[in-house]
């Protein structure tokens, strides 16, 4: 028989919080969405995610019934099909909702736990209407990690998505991200710090482009608006010969125009080479990349 440790953590279905020793634990999702999948849900309207996570919902209460010996209370074609993958793949139930965490800022569910043959078996029960495959690898690699730092004795064999639509379903069995890389991330996510994926550049664009389009797009429109205030600040001050305003939250200086004097470089260089190179100095530039937006 298979014993799991308790990991002590309270978990508040209703609210969808994690408390360990009073102390609030943070749950994994939104780190693999800000991360790893960014624009997962941006085209999506709120009340279609509503109504599909309700349906997730009422699908993971009859599985989870099934899985303690009773029968869901409504018949639906994804029960039928469960029970089918299950006894295809000849997979043992061992736990249900399963709490893991790192015991200091994390903490997540496993939707199931499973052997077959004393191998340890993750699964993860989807019901959208297609399979974010990148999501649940990460998904499932970190809930692997936590399982393992929870239950020493036990090692994770297989990751899988039991997925279940209508008449649809599917197996789908994931390769795991290395530990090393899952401790980076969750680093990262906690700390609120840089994280790249180990992937190909085009990929991690792909992930991050259309967010990149949506902050550009933000930007410009404040930055336009800023100006706009700043004008009206300017007439104001200017009508009033007023060089200087003070708030608890602003400082603002008015310049009046007039002319500067500024080095041309380009016409030193053409006039006097020798006396442009002697004042060039060297200077470090840090990496960096243009990014130019298709109209």
């Amino acid at each position: 028989m298979i014993e799991l440790i308790n990991s002590g953590v309270i978990f508040n279905e209703e609210a969808h919080t994690y408390h360990l020793d009073g102390k609030e634990l943070h749950g994994i999702t939104k780190y693999i969405s800000n991360y790893i999948c960014p624009n997962k849900y941006t085209f999506i309207k709120q009340d279609v995610l509503e109504k599909a996570a309700k349906r997730g919902s009422e699908i993971h209460k009859g599985i989870e019934l099934m899985n303690n010996g009773f029968l869901p209370y409504e018949d639906k074609p994804e029960y039928r099909n469960y029970q089918y993958i299950i006894d295809t793949w000849n997979l043992t139930h061992v736990a249900s909702e399963y709490t893991v965490t790192d015991r200091d800022f994390f903490a997540t569910n496993i939707d199931g736990v499973y052997h077959r043959k004393g191998n340890i078996i993750l699964v993860d029960y989807k019901t959208t209407a297609k399979l974010d495959h990148e999501y649940l690898k990460w998904q499932l690699s970190i809930n692997a990690y936590l399982f393992e730092k929870q239950n020493p004795h036990l090692k994770v064999g297989v990751l899988a998505c039991i997925w279940l639509r209508g008449d649809k379903w599917d197996y789908v069995t994931y390769e795991r991200i290395p530990d090393a890389e899952v401790e980076e991330f969750l680093f990262a996510s906690k700390n609120n710090s840089l994280f790249v994926p180990n992937k190909d550049a085009l990929a991690v664009l792909y992930d991050v482009e259309q967010e990149i389009i949506n902050i550009d797009r933000a930007v410009k429109e404040a930055e336009e608006r800023k100006k706009q205030l700043q004008q009206i600040l300017m007439v104001a001050m200017d009508r009033n010969n007023c060089l200087s305003l003070k708030t608890d939250k602003l400082s603002i200086a008015y310049k009046r125009g007039g002319t500067q004097k500024r080095l041309d470089s380009k016409r030193l260089k053409e006039d006097n080479e020798e006396m442009y190179n002697k004042y060039l100095t060297e200077v470090e530039v840090k990496p960096s990349i243009l990014i130019t937006i298709k109209k």
